[in-house]
């Protein structure tokens, strides 16, 4: 994907390793001393695929999330909570262009009553950076919007999942040049109590292998 999709989730406060009640979300949750594993497998077959392990911890008024992944240096990513919306802080990296300014609002992970077919939500950044000699400015927004319930199969098991369509718009100018444009969209499915168990786009596919609670 053109963005890299895969922001999951935030941080949190009150006792000691729990998720506080703005974090509190059966979609994504918060919970210390879960490891959520995940392969990913590249559409084309021709790379080798690969596996990375999640956990999260709360810290304040939200939590963060920390990725490992063999052979590469261990990624933080922070989030915030309000009313069990989930929110990442972690701007989007844009491939050459280094970023100035970004601001985000918005939800990444709605709270859990708002799960219904045909419920959508957006998170906007509004991104300022500079691409060698080149300034420029750009608003990105990812909308995800609910598709229904079915049954999914990965190697962690069979859940039944809310199955989200999500999609990247892209509108601002870099120099003279507009940077108009639609990113392909790819699907995710969660699992109450679980989480993210699937993830599908057209250059590859990540798979929930085993939580260990």
């Amino acid at each position: 994907m053109g963005v890299k999709a895969c922001g999951l989730l935030l941080w949190s406060g009150g006792v000691a390793g729990a998720a506080p009640a703005a974090c509190d979300n059966p979609m994504s949750p918060v919970q210390a001393g879960w490891v959520w594993t995940y392969r990913v497998s590249p559409s084309d077959g021709k790379k080798p695929g690969s596996s990375y392990a999640l956990s999260r911890a709360a810290t304040g008024t939200g939590f963060q999330e920390q990725s490992t992944s063999a052979g590469k240096p261990l990624e933080t990513a922070r989030y915030t909570c309000v009313g069990g919306a989930q929110l990442g802080l972690q701007p989007p990296r844009l491939g050459s262009i280094t970023l100035t300014r970004a601001a985000v609002s918005g939800t990444q992970v709605a709270a859990a009553p708002a799960w219904k077919a045909g419920a959508a939500w957006s998170l906007v950044w509004e991104l300022e950076g500079r691409q060698g000699l080149l300034s420029g400015k750009a608003t990105l927004t990812a909308k995800r919007q609910v598709l229904g319930r079915e049954k999914v199969s990965v190697p962690a098991g069979t859940f039944d999942a809310w199955k989200v369509r999500v999609g990247y718009r892209v509108v601002g100018r870099v120099g003279p040049i507009p940077l108009n444009r639609d990113m392909n969209d790819f699907e995710e499915w969660y699992a109450e109590g679980v989480g993210l168990v699937k993830s599908q786009s057209s250059y590859s596919t990540t798979e929930l292998l085993a939580l260990q609670k």
